[in-house]
C-alpha cells in the first residue's frame, strides 16, 4: 500500500487522492509537497497552518483515485 502512495505522490502529472484510514477517516492529499513518507507513518501538513497528520501506515485501508474524467 506504502508503495503505490508513493508512486502516486511521484506521479506526473500529479493528480490529488484520498487516503481512507480504518475508522473511516478521510484525508485528500491535494499537493505531493505536503506529505512525507516515513517507514511507519505519513506526515500531511495542511498549508497556512500549523496543522499535521500523522497517519499510522498500519491503519490505511485503501487509497481513492479519481479517474480521468
Amino acid at each position: 500500500m506504502v508503495e503505490s502512495i508513493v508512486d502516486l505522490i511521484n506521479a506526473e502529472p500529479f493528480h490529488p487522492f484520498k487516503i481512507i484510514l480504518t475508522s473511516g477517516e478521510v484525508y485528500e492529499i491535494p499537493n505531493p509537497n505536503l506529505v512525507a513518507v516515513g517507514k511507519s507513518v505519513i506526515v500531511l501538513c495542511w498549508p497556512k497552518s500549523d496543522r499535521i497528520s500523522i497517519l499510522r501506515q498500519n491503519q490505511i485501508v485503501s487509497i481513492d483515485v479519481p479517474q480521468a474524467a
